[in-house]
């Protein structure tokens, strides 16, 4: 279910994507649910950018709060396949 997007032969990401309100919401319950069982020590999670924004959107920007200071950052990036 999770996928790396990769540019196309052009350079350019995939095309953006428009939602409706439960589209979008699908996305966010899939999110929370992927997060609460993979990621336990992620307490909080915060959506910004277009997505956030109701607008059309290219990637789910998500910054995250853990429960206990890393010993060295972490960043990992999540693209979910056929939304």
């Amino acid at each position: 279910m999770i996928a790396k997007i990769k540019q196309d032969s052009m350079g350019s990401y995939p095309k953006k994507r428009s939602l409706d309100e439960a589209g979008r919401d699908s996305i966010l319950s899939l999110t929370a649910g992927y997060f609460a069982s993979q990621h336990p020590e992620i307490i909080a999670a915060y959506v910004f950018g277009s997505f956030a924004r109701q607008e059309a959107f290219g990637d789910l920007d998500v910054a995250a709060l853990i429960a206990a200071r890393l010993a060295e950052p972490l960043k990992f990036e999540l693209h979910w396949n056929g939304i």
